[in-house]
């Protein structure tokens, strides 16, 4: 069994793909071996949205607002 583990998160907006190399060796006599090209994949999800919006507030001026964001 084989386990891969990437040292940051994964970001599609950052990459959004992997290629590298698998090789498997054994032990055995004459020490056989295999390759492979992977490539993963990173699948593109929904963030958690940013509170965006916009307030227009005029106030007169030499004058208060009590307006609280």
């Amino acid at each position: 069994m084989v386990e891969l583990r990437l040292k940051t998160s994964a970001d599609f907006e950052n990459k959004s793909s992997y290629s590298f190399n698998v090789i498997a060796t054994d032990n055995g006599i004459g020490n056989l071996s295999a390759q492979k090209a992977v490539t993963l994949n990173i699948t593109n999800t929904n963030d958690a949205p940013l509170s965006k919006f916009i307030i227009d507030i005029v106030v007169n001026e030499n004058s208060t607002s009590d307006y609280q964001f």
